[in-house]
């Protein structure tokens, strides 16, 4: 049964987020490559991205989640070295392009799903 309330990230517990979704990247990445290719984020966080996901909603919900990821993103890369910081946006901008068009096929459309149903 669905809800019409939205349950935030901040309803989880530390180690409901810690654990939560698989992280940054397909399943199928192995995890080097996925700490290689992400382990400069900061702010930025695929599970609470994903977690977003999870809890559904509507486009307007899915383009909220990926524009918030993808402004993360962004800040983490104010954070690095200046010599970094070009090949990380690039990443980050390609990284969002990604996201938006295959997000479409994992996103939860419709009502909201309660936490424990997110949680199952």
């Amino acid at each position: 049964m669905a809800t019409q309330t939205k349950v935030s990230w901040s309803h989880l517990s530390s180690q409901q987020k810690a654990t939560f979704g698989n992280g940054c990247g397909p399943d199928w990445l192995p995890q080097a490559l996925t700490k290689l290719l992400f382990g400069w984020f900061f702010e930025a966080s695929c599970r609470h991205h994903d977690f977003n996901y999870q809890r559904g909603g509507d486009n307007k919900d899915r383009r909220s989640a990926d524009r918030g990821f993808f402004k993360a993103m962004l800040r983490d890369v104010k954070r690095l070295h200046w010599s970094l910081q070009l090949p990380a946006a690039v990443e980050a901008i390609s990284f969002y392009g990604l996201v938006r068009f295959f997000g479409r096929f994992h996103f939860g459309d419709g009502p909201y799903k309660s936490l424990e149903q997110i949680l199952k």
